[in-house]
């Protein structure tokens, strides 16, 4: 049985998929399965993957009814352990490809330090790449390290060990699902490797979900962060504790933008879910004030969160202004 097994999600990647697939065929550590599951994939993917499999013994293909990305990776992770004895996971989305020597090196790192996660580097790319020359620098650090220098939430990009899934899924039917995991591995591991070369190449496409129009599917982001700041402020650490903050801060203040601009919902929508990020972004300032970074300049983030309030002080200052 190999040692490594390689989940591919597949769904209307059409003009991406050979790429992807190809990127992996050609890895240099070769003790590896592929699973390609189609999510009920409407273009002619779910086909391209059955001739992979025809040609190549290492590959295995999954067809589904479309259920989003949690389900198609959980159906990967779910054939492995009931098919296959194989020690590692990896998760590439079939968008994205990776360098030759993406498997060898996280392989390398996870052996040298006895660790249970690998992590490489990523390149976020329109769809060309420079230079493919990497180094085989890599450093063991604590999670609290890893979340602070090298903070990545993805599925992708990484080795892990088996056991690290054996009772944990992603969240089927929500997005940015691996906001809503990564943190439990991470901060269940004593210490994670991470190789100091972009092994990765995420396509920055239109279509994919980050990039896509908003609508209330987005807020699965919102409680994903939530669940995690609650575990971050149990876990005890300052400092990834203040990290956290001010990343949700500007994920709250990054979806309050694209609702603004979102053409796919209404008016009287849009104002309901402004004013519900609103009011969670007024509660993070007031609880956590002191740890919200540039606070010398930080006024722009109450305008946001009580815009009535900051009209009333600019407006305020103004006239005392003027009387001077």
């Amino acid at each position: 049985m190999p040692q490594i097994s390689i989940i591919v999600p597949v769904y209307k990647v059409e003009p991406y998929i050979h790429r992807c697939v190809d990127s992996i065929l050609i890895q240099t550590f070769t003790d590896f399965e592929l699973i390609l599951v189609d999510d009920g994939s409407p273009d002619h993917c779910g086909v391209i993957c059955d001739e992979y499999a025809k040609n190549d013994s290492r590959i295995h293909v999954i067809h589904q009814q479309n259920g989003g990305l949690s389900a198609a990776r959980n159906s990967g992770i779910d054939w492995v352990f009931q098919n296959s004895n194989s020690e590692y996971f990896s998760y590439i989305d079939s968008d994205d490809w990776v360098h030759p020597r993406y498997l060898e090196l996280l392989y390398t790192g996870i052996c040298k330090y006895n660790a249970n996660i690998s992590q490489c580097l990523f390149l976020e790319t329109d769809g060309n790449v420079a230079s493919e020359t990497v180094g085989e620098e890599m450093v063991s650090m604590s999670p609290d390290e890893e979340y602070l220098n090298f903070y990545n939430p993805h599925a992708w990009g990484k080795l892990y060990r088996r056991k690290c899934f054996d009772e944990l899924r992603y969240p089927n039917g929500k997005l940015f699902e691996d906001v809503a995991i990564w943190y439990k591995l991470l901060f269940c591991e004593e210490e994670i490797v991470i190789i100091k070369s972009q092994l990765y190449y995420y396509l920055n496409r239109e279509g994919s979900i980050v990039n896509s129009n908003w609508t209330a599917a987005h807020l699965d982001q919102v409680y994903a962060w939530e669940e995690q700041m609650k575990f971050l402020d149990i876990y005890g650490n300052k400092s990834v504790y203040e990290a956290a903050l001010n990343r949700f801060i500007w994920v709250l203040i990054n979806q309050m933008k694209q609702i603004k601009s979102s053409d796919s919902i209404g008016k009287d929508e849009k104002n309901k879910h402004s004013e519900l990020l609103r009011k969670k972004l007024s509660r993070l300032l007031r609880k956590n004030r002191s740890l919200v970074k540039d606070s010398q300049n930080y006024h722009w983030y109450y305008e946001i969160a009580h815009p009535r309030l900051a009209w009333f002080y600019w407006t305020t200052r103004g006239i005392i202004g003027k009387k001077r």
